[in-house]
């Protein structure tokens, strides 16, 4: 049946069936689809409704919500239990109940209202991740890059099994950009002179890199 459409934003789209009095609008992005009646038949007032709507949506609040809502604390518990009691280690429980707690209290400073976890915008955890860059630990120093990329891992693993549940359309986790950290070594240089010192210097560096012990090492 032939539609009439007309694209207003990125991925958004008002359309209208010829014979149809009543306008809608098409919201797709990173693979999610979602179709909602404008509830009018005048099309610069339907215009207007969808780039409202497409400011709320595209602007990464595509968790829409779900007709079993989980709240923050009970997709935390229920995750807890039911998934990491069965695949992560005893260390990797107590750092997870950490991010979670941290996630949380940070959760309830920035957005008091938000309670279900299908509210969670990537925009709140674009800001808990400049939010843990930045802040003091309590041996005065600042986290690393890495222990800041690995409570988003932690918290995107949770998110994940929820959506496998159900209780989420997307992980808006996955859409955050991990930051930048040096690396332990750059590429190894070869000696042109091939001195005892630079010879022994790039085996250690070598070790390193494969994760193994001088110990084990056995060199010609």
């Amino acid at each position: 049946m032939p539609v009439q459409r007309y694209k207003i934003d990125k991925g958004a789209t008002v359309w209208r069936r010829y014979g149809c009095s009543t306008w809608a609008i098409d919201f797709c992005r990173f693979g999610i689809r979602e179709r909602r009646s404008l509830h009018t038949t005048n099309k610069e007032h339907a215009f207007q409704i969808a780039r409202k709507l497409a400011t709320e949506f595209l602007a990464r609040r595509w968790n829409t919500t779900l007709n079993q809502p989980v709240t923050l604390e009970e997709a935390v518990a229920e995750f807890a239990k039911e998934y990491e009691s069965l695949h992560h280690a005893e260390s990797t429980r107590l750092y997870a109940a950490c991010v979670f707690g941290r996630f949380r209290a940070f959760m309830r400073r920035r957005r008091p209202e938000c309670r279900r976890l299908d509210e969670i915008t990537y925009d709140d955890l674009e800001s808990y991740q400049r939010e843990r860059a930045t802040t003091v630990s309590s041996r005065g120093r600042l986290p690393t890059a890495v222990t800041v990329n690995r409570d988003l891992r932690e918290l995107s693993t949770m998110m994940g099994w929820w959506v496998k549940r159900g209780a989420l359309r997307a992980n808006p986790c996955l859409q955050i950009k991990c930051l930048k950290h040096r690396g332990s070594l750059g590429p190894l240089r070869s000696c042109k002179t091939g001195c005892q010192e630079c010879t022994v210097t790039m085996r250690i560096q070598s070790l390193r890199r494969l994760r193994c012990s001088p110990q084990n090492f056995s060199g010609r």
